[in-house]
């Protein structure tokens, strides 16, 4: 029997798929240019489909075949390991092939990006395009049953979608720690497993299959996990491969960068990357070691976005603000409408527990206020919970915008506890719901609460 080489394989698939490669070569460039120079993403859908179909092509021709008349010859080729090269050119080659356009779909993504080089890099470690082989897997696993058309397509339209869900739910329960770097673990040694599985049969026992499964996940990984350590090691403080290699492992569990991302944060304040490191740190049980005047730098650095962020952390700790610097920052934040001052919640709480002797005070501000102050003053009142707020807020209850009518109920439902419109199914600016809160007020305003 006459062997094919194993180039062969790769050369016939090849013939076959050289219109495919041109399309997607051009597809690539244009993909490219559109994100360097367009804030238009259709162009990487159709790539990113494109990629999908490609894949799945590739798989269907493997998947057609005949392993049974290769083994053989292999075997005579090669001997002993002549059905482990037959293993990698027929079920490892056509997943390295996938693998490698979504590298090449992973440079074209990023141009739009300063570092796209790094951050294509990092993506690729981090597994953000790897999904695309384990469709392909599941889709070969349902070929392998060779059942007609109208059981194959369904059943893998089923399986992949269930796949999503499944993979979006792990992620979303787990969000980051060590729990990521299992999950990805996992996932590598079920994709192993299945591939031995599919090709070996029973000429390989489960045990052994598991155990190559095992070692070689962890292999990968960890090649992963110390691809990401040497980088950061090696990179120069301030350098870019440093901070996002370090926003990684965080992420993965490891905590090491927690000091060094701290201090580049306080020197570059930037909210996205507090928000970043808020989160792993949470997920790693790490604290932050910021003192007081540098969390005091942090909240008034940036945008309100960052004093938010800030805030939501400080929320549980011991930090002495100072009540006037807060209503100064939201004064001044408040003159800029994309700020959206109003609907930093956390930041409105955070102030709210330095309102105490500052009453009148915060009031007066308000009256003086623009439209943004007025609604995050009114915010801070709800979260303050002071029935001396209550004439003052009563007044609002007949205002010409609902948006304050509605916000002024929002506080006075919060300081008294009680519903009155939603109850009788009054308006907010109803006589009734004025006069039940009046009464409210009268009756209670010796109460100090």
């Amino acid at each position: 029997m006459v062997v094919k080489m194993p180039l062969s394989i790769l050369k016939d698939l090849v013939r076959r798929l050289i219109p495919f490669l041109v399309l997607l070569g051009l597809l690539l460039i244009y993909t490219a240019y559109f994100n360097m120079y367009y804030e238009w993403y259709g162009i990487s859908l159709v790539t990113r489909a494109f990629i999908f179909m490609l894949s799945f092509y590739i798989i269907f021709n493997y998947a057609s075949i005949d392993l049974e008349e290769r083994r053989e010859a292999y075997m005579s080729a090669f001997g002993k390991t002549g059905a482990w090269r037959l293993f990698f050119h027929s079920r490892i080659l056509p997943f390295i092939i996938i693998f490698l356009m979504t590298v090449l779909y992973a440079f074209t993504e990023y141009t739009d990006s300063k570092n796209w080089l790094l951050d294509s890099v990092l993506a690729l470690l981090d597994g953000e395009f790897a999904n695309i082989i384990y469709y392909s897997l599941i889709l070969l696993l349902v070929l392998k049953l060779k059942k007609n058309p109208g059981i194959t397509v369904p059943l893998f339209v089923i399986l992949s979608v269930s796949f999503y869900f499944l993979d979006q739910l792990a992620y979303e329960s787990i969000q980051g720690g060590v729990g990521i770097l299992v999950l990805k673990l996992i996932k590598v040694m079920i994709l192993i497993y299945f591939l031995l599985l599919e090709f070996f049969s029973g000429s390989i026992s489960y045990a052994i299959k598991k155990f190559i499964a095992v070692v070689l996940s962890v292999l990968l990984i960890s090649f992963s996990a110390g691809m990401l350590h040497l980088v950061y090691i090696q990179a120069s403080r301030g350098d870019q491969a440093k901070i996002q290699t370090g926003f990684l492992l965080m992420k993965y569990g490891f905590a090491y960068p927690m000091s060094y991302l701290e201090q580049e944060i306080l020197r570059a304040p930037d909210y996205q990357d507090f928000a970043r490191l808020l989160e792993y740190a949470e997920h790693a049980d790490t604290d932050f070691t910021y003192s007081t005047e540098e969390w005091k730098s942090l909240l008034f650095a940036q945008n309100v976005h960052m004093a938010d962020l800030v805030s939501r952390y400080l929320l549980h700790e011991h930090v002495i603000l100072s009540y006037t610097q807060l209503v100064r920052y939201a004064a001044e934040k408040s003159e800029s409408p994309d700020e959206k001052l109003e609907a930093a919640t956390n930041f409105v709480k955070l102030t709210s527990r330095y309102c105490d002797g500052n009453e009148q005070d915060l009031m007066n501000r308000i009256k003086r206020g623009n439209e943004h102050f007025t609604l995050w003053g009114i915010g801070v009142i709800a979260q303050h919970r002071k029935i001396v707020y209550m004439p003052f807020l009563i007044n609002y209850l007949t205002h010409i915008q609902s948006i304050y009518e509605n916000a002024a109920y929002g506080a006075l439902a919060s300081i008294t506890g009680k519903d009155p419109a939603g109850e009788f199914n009054r308006q907010v600016n109803d006589p009734g719901t004025i006069l039940f809160f009046r009464d409210y007020y009268l009756q209670n305003r010796n109460n100090n609460i």
